[in-house]
């Protein structure tokens, strides 16, 4: 039998190197390989991500992904778990799932993470019928049309506008109540925000409109949203629409686009300024390029909302919804949907054509699947091996006493 050193007799003495410790080490990385597997999944879904809960859950994802390359192997050391162990020889099979996992990650993220990603494809006949759809999902309808040369900007900055000239206000009354809760006094003030409109296209006489100015320095926001509508019109089609047809075309929500880096999505100023637009999608169930396609968004921040609402009222568009109060309405929770659709329409492949994507999400997910099953399978089985070599120790170990 060959003699163990010294030293590694000392290092199998630890408090890990047990039938127990061991058991902890498997159960650990098969507990790590699978949160992993599930964070990569479920990180991007529509509710974490209209929640604003996706950046947390990627960043736990990540955790767990580097603990377990660093956690689990620094435990499986210390329980005995060597690869090059030459009474247990079968350690190997542990460690050759570490070169598995890898893959896993990756088939699953382009697998079951993006489909996860997209939520629920639903198919309506009219616009007027996405209302109901949940932020987060995607849809694809027979009408619709963007305006996108309607298309305004906005900003929101860390200070109010010092000028005072591109600052908006933001009307709030205050009631004053007596014992019998009957209103005695009403005050309104008028509180500065920090959401102005800019210029998005060059104006056609800059002398006379003022010139494109660059973004300020402390933009924190910059916002683009162009109006929906009904069906095409070629009045629509005009940078300045006259009062028959804002008559006639009743806004029924709006395209948005924002900055979407890490930058502006941690609330820092100063980020990379980009250029945005609304490149809407049409015919994802229509061969003749009819229809609008798009995802249902989350409304945007109620001021900024009212902002949008009141421009385009003062304009004289009438809306959908309603009056312009009931517009600016966020979500109906009595008929359960929003009065206006807040939706991102820019160019998707995988809303155009949810077919091919789908299969594609299925074939790797199952991949990754496969992966991850025979991952936890080569654990699994060292787990075995190792729960038998030890009671046939104890075994043997109980014979020589015995003796």
């Amino acid at each position: 039998m060959t003699q163990l050193k010294d030293d590694e007799i000392e290092k199998l003495t630890g408090p890990m190197d047990s039938a127990l410790g061991r058991f902890f080490v498997f159960c650990l990385t098969i507990g790590l390989l699978f949160g992993s597997c599930l964070g990569i999944i479920y990180s991007f879904t529509r509710e974490s991500t209209e929640q604003g809960l996706a950046p947390l859950w990627f960043t736990c994802t990540v955790i767990l992904m580097f603990m377990t390359y660093t956690v689990a192997p620094l435990f499986a050391e210390w329980a005995g778990i060597d690869p090059k162990s030459r009474w247990k020889p079968y350690y190997f099979i542990y460690h050759l799932a570490f070169y598995l996992i890898p893959f896993a990650w990756v088939f699953l993220g382009l697998g079951y993470g993006n489909q996860s990603s997209y939520g629920t494809f639903y198919q309506r006949k009219v616009i007027e019928n996405v209302t109901d759809i949940l932020p987060g999902d995607s849809f694809g309808t027979l009408d619709g049309f963007v305006a996108t040369n309607l298309t305004r900007a906005f900003i929101e900055t860390l200070t109010v506008d010092p000028l005072g000239n591109l600052t908006h206000t933001v009307e709030t009354v205050i009631n004053e109540t007596d014992k019998y809760a009957e209103v005695t006094q009403q005050l309104k003030i008028n509180q500065a925000v920090k959401y102005r409109e800019v210029k998005y296209f060059e104006p056609e006489n800059p002398q006379v409109h003022g010139f494109k100015l660059p973004l300020p320095p402390d933009t924190k926001k910059h916002i683009i949203v162009a109006p929906i509508f009904r069906g095409y019109s070629k009045c629509l089609a005009r940078f300045r629409a006259t009062t028959t047809c804002m008559t006639q075309n009743s806004i029924l929500g709006w395209a948005i686009s924002t900055r979407k880096s890490w930058c502006n999505s941690l609330g820092l100023v100063q980020c990379k300024e980009e250029h945005l637009e609304v490149v809407p999608m049409y015919g994802c169930l229509t061969t003749d390029g009819n229809g609008l396609c798009g995802r249902v968004k989350s409304a945007l921040d109620q001021v900024l909302v009212d902002i949008i609402v009141d421009t385009h009222a003062n304009e004289g568009w009438f809306f959908e919804a309603g009056s312009p109060r009931e517009a600016k309405v966020t979500y109906n929770h009595t008929l359960n949907k929003a009065p206006m659709l807040w939706v991102d329409v820019n160019a998707d492949p995988c809303i155009l054509d949810r077919a091919s994507c789908e299969a594609s999400w299925s074939s790797y997910g199952f991949l990754g699947t496969i992966i991850t099953i025979f991952a936890i399978s080569l654990i699994g089985c060292t787990a075995l091996l190792d729960g038998y070599a030890d009671a046939r120790l104890r075994v043997v170990r109980s014979y020589v006493v015995n003796l």
